[in-house]
Protein backbone atom coordinates (compact mmCIF):
# COMPACT_ATOMS: atom_id res chain seq x y z
CA UNK A 1 0.00 0.00 0.00
CA UNK A 2 1.18 3.47 -0.82
CA UNK A 3 0.57 6.43 1.80
CA UNK A 4 2.01 9.99 2.91
CA UNK A 5 3.78 10.08 5.79
CA UNK A 6 2.87 13.00 8.01
CA UNK A 7 5.89 15.17 6.06
CA UNK A 8 4.00 14.35 2.62
CA UNK A 9 6.32 11.86 1.74
CA UNK A 10 5.07 9.07 -0.15
CA UNK A 11 5.52 6.00 1.39
CA UNK A 12 5.02 2.50 0.53
CA UNK A 13 4.22 -0.42 3.12
CA UNK A 14 3.14 -4.09 2.68
CA UNK A 15 -0.08 -4.78 4.40
CA UNK A 16 -2.48 -7.61 4.84
CA UNK A 17 -5.90 -7.20 3.16
CA UNK A 18 -9.54 -8.36 2.63
CA UNK A 19 -12.02 -7.85 0.25
CA UNK A 20 -15.91 -8.17 0.30
CA UNK A 21 -17.36 -6.89 -3.09
CA UNK A 22 -16.69 -3.73 -3.14
CA UNK A 23 -14.86 -3.07 -0.29
CA UNK A 24 -11.38 -3.73 0.69
CA UNK A 25 -10.07 -4.48 3.80
CA UNK A 26 -6.66 -3.49 5.17
CA UNK A 27 -5.25 -4.34 8.62
CA UNK A 28 -2.75 -2.55 10.34
CA UNK A 29 -2.14 -1.46 14.29
CA UNK A 30 -1.83 1.89 15.83
CA UNK A 31 1.67 3.29 14.16
CA UNK A 32 3.17 5.34 11.21
CA UNK A 33 0.43 3.44 9.08
CA UNK A 34 -2.63 4.36 11.08
CA UNK A 35 -1.54 7.84 11.63
CA UNK A 36 -0.47 8.39 7.92
CA UNK A 37 -4.12 7.40 7.01
CA UNK A 38 -5.53 9.48 9.76
CA UNK A 39 -4.02 12.54 8.04
CA UNK A 40 -4.34 11.77 4.57
CA UNK A 41 -7.15 9.15 3.97
CA UNK A 42 -6.19 8.91 0.06
CA UNK A 43 -4.64 5.19 -0.58
CA UNK A 44 -3.30 2.98 -3.35
CA UNK A 45 -2.81 -0.60 -2.77
CA UNK A 46 -0.76 -3.02 -5.32
CA UNK A 47 -1.93 -6.56 -5.13
CA UNK A 48 0.49 -9.19 -6.89
CA UNK A 49 0.24 -12.40 -8.00
CA UNK A 50 2.75 -14.76 -9.22
CA UNK A 51 2.13 -17.81 -10.94
CA UNK A 52 5.91 -18.91 -12.29
CA UNK A 53 8.48 -16.88 -12.72
CA UNK A 54 7.39 -13.91 -15.48
CA UNK A 55 4.10 -15.21 -15.34
CA UNK A 56 1.13 -13.41 -13.17
CA UNK A 57 -0.91 -10.68 -13.02
CA UNK A 58 -1.09 -7.40 -10.75
CA UNK A 59 -4.33 -5.03 -9.77
CA UNK A 60 -3.86 -1.30 -8.77
CA UNK A 61 -6.59 0.02 -6.95
CA UNK A 62 -7.03 3.82 -5.14
CA UNK A 63 -9.42 4.81 -3.06
CA UNK A 64 -9.87 6.63 0.93
CA UNK A 65 -8.98 4.90 3.87
CA UNK A 66 -12.13 5.82 6.24
CA UNK A 67 -9.57 5.05 8.76
CA UNK A 68 -10.17 6.23 12.58
CA UNK A 69 -7.83 6.50 15.67
CA UNK A 70 -10.78 6.13 18.07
Amino acid sequence: MTLDTLDGHPYAVPMHYDFDTPDIYIFTTVGMKAQSMDVNPAVCLQVEEIYVLKHGRTMTVTGRSPFDLT
